[in-house]
């Protein structure tokens, strides 16, 4: 039996590429010849099923991707087009922000982002207003239900030659139904049960002649099986041509609630002395450069070059050198500003009014130029105050992203749906059809942006 169940193994292995340790094992446990060629017989046809199968899970997949990134690529483009006719001022994202600052080696370039960065929140704190946040929204939802109808308009392009034509020369189709049939796993093992027979004139199995035909019956079965599954995704390929995405149903933009927590009065005061503080920070930065520029917590962000010391084991002979910066070429792309001053113990720290009195407390110290006892302090304090500004500054309107959020997901599933359900049925020339031409209706929508 070891014999037999490792001729067995070689052989699956060499038609279906399932090699490995459990079907080997499973091999193993068979008690007798004809246990091996039921288990065989069930292996194979259970192999062309999985391939045809994970061929339509792949498909899917990767309409439903296409079609996702679609419409989130098109929700972020009406958001922020809404956003700019109603002058409304976008999230600042500053953990993106300082993450790329902590990789600027030039003190000028820094000093400039940041030039940029304290402009950017002083237009949000002297213009996000509640009323101005929800009429952005609803005037996105309504633009992107727009933007994403081109996607119904996408007809399903003609298939490639399929392998399986060649096969249909070779031989007369047994059951010209099954090819028509919904169920394609079903369809598979009525074709595979149609060409192995029903067995009854085997034989003794006894007989290694007998044995191994039986062996090599399944295979050949399960290889027809193959072919005539190739030819059922050919056939409901060819019937899709011209078909379109057609949503069932479609959304409505919805209201998204909107509430002022803070406004442009209360947050002004604090604008100005982060704008003190940073005055200091910049002449600090111009006389020591990037050295201590992120303060007392990230002395040389993240350009921190090389660190040497000595190895014992050479007795101080040998220099090591081992870098501790980032790898230049994958910076990280967020980072959150570190506490590089205490804080009350709550989860978001200070509130607006201890952050604005402790501003106004670390403002009366004057910096001093080169000479000063501890010039890092005016990089700790604009730290502290940027972090607290940008915290309450993207807090200033409360936004239920979430029902947004489930907008556009609910809008990318009505066009998934049944994009899925025609991937199932195409083949790789159509997918890539189809793909290639949402990317061209995608690159079509940022150049009209």
């Amino acid at each position: 039996m070891v014999d037999d169940g490792s001729r067995v193994f070689r052989e699956l292995c060499s038609a279906f590429c399932l090699e490995n340790d459990a079907l080997r094992a499973s091999l193993g446990h068979q008690n007798d010849r004809s246990a091996l060629v039921a288990f065989a017989q069930k292996t194979v046809l259970k192999a062309v099923v999985q391939e045809v199968e994970l061929a339509e899970r792949m498909a899917r997949e990767e309409m439903a991707r296409e079609i996702n990134h679609f419409v989130l690529a098109a929700s972020q483009r009406a958001l922020k087009a809404a956003r700019a006719r109603t002058g409304v001022v976008g999230p600042i994202q500053m953990n993106r922000r300082y993450a790329a600052f902590l990789h600027i080696e030039d003190s000028k370039l820094l000093l400039k982002r940041l030039d940029q960065t304290l402009a950017f929140i002083e237009a949000k704190v002297r213009t996000d207003q509640a009323d101005l946040v929800a009429g952005a929204y609803a005037a996105a939802g309504s633009a992107l239900l727009r933007d994403v109808q081109p996607l119904s308009a996408i007809a399903v392009c003609e298939p490639e030659a399929n392998e399986a034509d060649a096969a249909d020369r070779e031989r007369e189709l047994v059951r010209e139904d099954v090819y028509r049939s919904s169920d394609l796993s079903g369809a598979i093992a009525a074709s595979f049960k149609s060409e192995l027979g029903d067995g009854s004139a085997a034989g003794d199995l006894n007989d290694d002649e007998v044995f191994h035909a039986q062996i090599e019956a399944a295979i050949r079965a399960a290889k027809w099986a193959r072919l005539d599954a190739l030819r059922m995704r050919a056939a409901r390929a060819h019937e899709l041509v011209g078909r379109k995405v057609e949503p069932r149903i479609l959304p409505e933009p919805p209201r998204i609630a909107c509430k002022q927590t803070y406004c442009t009065a209360d947050l002004v005061p604090l604008l100005d002395e982060v704008k003190r503080a940073y005055a200091s920070y910049r002449r600090f930065v111009l006389d020591s450069g990037m050295f201590n520029a992120f303060g007392s917590d990230n002395r040389l962000g993240k350009c921190c070059g090389y660190v040497s010391d000595f190895s014992d084991e050479y007795e101080g002979e040998l220099l090591i050198g081992e870098y501790c910066g980032t790898v230049p070429a994958r910076p990280s792309s967020s980072a959150a500003i570190p506490r590089v001053i205490e804080e009350a113990d709550a989860p978001d720290g200070d509130a607006l009014d201890v952050a604005l009195a402790r501003m106004r407390g670390f403002n009366k110290r004057v910096y001093r130029g080169i000479l000063d006892d501890d010039p890092i302090y005016f990089a700790d304090v604009f730290w502290y105050g940027l972090k607290k500004l940008d915290r309450f500054s993207e807090g200033m309107v409360k936004v239920d992203e979430k029902a947004w959020q489930n907008y556009v997901d609910n809008l990318a599933r009505a066009y998934a749906e049944p994009a899925e359900e025609l991937a199932t049925g195409m083949d790789k020339q159509q997918l890539e059809g189809f793909s290639k031409a949402v990317k061209a209706l995608e690159k079509g929508s940022k150049a009209a942006r």
